[in-house]
């Protein structure tokens, strides 16, 4: 997850106007497919001119019993929003009462289910015990941020898709009291509804847990210490624990207009290769490494710790735009296309050759559209830490999957993207 709350404070300045004038930029088009390669483009040039409109993918509202709809749309609570995947997740706690937690936003570049306290308060879910007393909390961190509080066990329910005794976090919860110095040292607190832009984040990346030192404390009452033993029952992504279609995921975004949509609605799909509608045998395949990484060709330079990230809301790449928005966002003088070349940092396999869309902000409508494919910002220096992270932009007009980590099917084992 990267820059949510942020992003939509980049959003808020392009809005109003405080652009910087954008002069040069721009790349080469579309450079062939390497020798070996497949290419995946952007369909987003066939979808027209959809800002102002809602876009909705072919069957989205229609799913299996596999799958349920992704949508990219306003959220009043949540502040100004752009580029936010939202799902709707059922939790439910040991005696069946349900709550239907909406606006949880679908994060494949991280692990496991993280809720409001609020949005699940009716379910009085109790927090585990901690191996060396009191009870468990979680420090998640990711690259926008923390978020804070205790860990809790409930029954989590997708479409017909049910992970029982699923451990989640219950962000904000009274019982671990407020973000300890440990947590807040480690990025600033997103543990709120503005913070996330939603209702919570639901972690669905190659790995099952996010398990790690420095992230578990030990609290009693409110008084918190880092944990000396790692939980047995660590946050999970609950995909793991679904019966049958527990092996991998697939995301479908419809394809939006250059200048955007008002929403987008789309496909989450559970399982790879166990039902008929997950089939990735045309897909283009993309190893990751043991940290979900590969390798991305930018403009001459590599950037070995690249990643595919729903979370994050736009793309952040060092380009070739020598200027930005007060705000932060990559203003082309004209709309600009940057061939990109992924490879796997493991093994021999098949790269992958496509592109990354950089259009100006003052050419989009904030106030109205949500869902953008060709808003960039600047990202990592190059270098096997270097980094291009593609964030949603990337994943509309295609179908992109990810085969978890240890986990196989037809085309080969996991950590592993595929795209179409």
């Amino acid at each position: 997850m990267r820059c949510t709350a942020a992003a939509l404070a980049l959003c808020a300045t392009a809005a109003l106007g405080a652009l910087l004038a954008g002069c040069g930029g721009g790349g080469g088009g579309n450079a062939p497919a390497a020798a070996g390669s497949s290419r995946v483009g952007s369909d987003a040039a066939s979808a027209g001119a959809t800002s102002g409109l809602d876009v909705t993918l072919a069957g989205a509202m229609t799913p299996a019993s596999n799958q349920v709809p992704v949508t990219i749309g306003p959220f009043a609570a949540g502040g100004r929003t752009a580029n936010l995947p939202y799902v709707t997740v059922t939790v439910c706690n040991s005696s069946g009462s349900c709550v239907d937690v909406d606006h949880v936003v679908l994060d494949t570049g991280s692990f496991g289910l993280r809720v409001t306290a609020a949005s699940v308060a009716a379910l009085n879910l109790p927090p585990l015990p901690a191996a060396s007393g009191g009870t468990l909390a979680e420090c998640a961190y990711f690259l926008s941020g923390t978020t804070w509080g205790s860990i809790a066990r409930a029954r989590v329910q997708m479409g017909g898709e049910v992970a029982s005794n699923a451990s989640i976090q219950i962000i904000g919860d009274k019982a671990s009291g407020a973000s300890p110095r440990a947590c807040t040292d480690r990025g600033a607190d997103q543990g709120s509804v503005t913070g996330l832009g939603g209702n919570g984040l639901l972690g669905m990346g190659l790995f099952a847990t996010d398990i790690g030192t420095g992230r578990y404390f030990a609290c009693n009452g409110t008084t918190c210490s880092p944990a000396t033993t790692l939980p047995l029952q660590p946050v999970v992504n609950p995909a793991w624990l679904f019966p049958r279609d527990n092996n991998g995921l697939i995301l479908q975004l419809p394809a939006v207009g250059r200048t955007g949509a008002a929403t987008a609605t789309g496909l989450l799909t559970f399982g790879i290769d166990t039902e008929p509608d997950n089939s990735i045998a045309n897909y283009a395949l993309l190893a990751a490494d043991s940290k979900g990484n590969f390798k991305a060709t930018l403009q001459g330079a590599d950037y070995g710790s690249s990643f595919i990230d729903s979370g994050s809301n736009f793309t952040y790449a060092t380009l070739s735009v020598p200027d930005v928005t007060g705000g932060g966002l990559y203003a082309p003088a004209t709309y600009a296309t940057y061939p990109l070349e992924l490879t796997p940092n493991v093994g021999t396999g098949q790269g992958i050759t496509t592109q990354i869309l950089v259009i100006n902000p003052s050419a989009l409508n904030f106030d109205t559209d949500t869902a953008f494919d060709d808003v960039a910002a600047p990202g990592s220096p190059s270098g096997p830490l270097g980094s291009v992270d593609l964030g949603l932009t990337s994943f509309f007009g295609h179908a992109t999957a990810l085969l978890f980590a240890g986990k196989s099917c037809a085309q080969g084992s996991g950590p592993l993207y595929a795209l179409h």
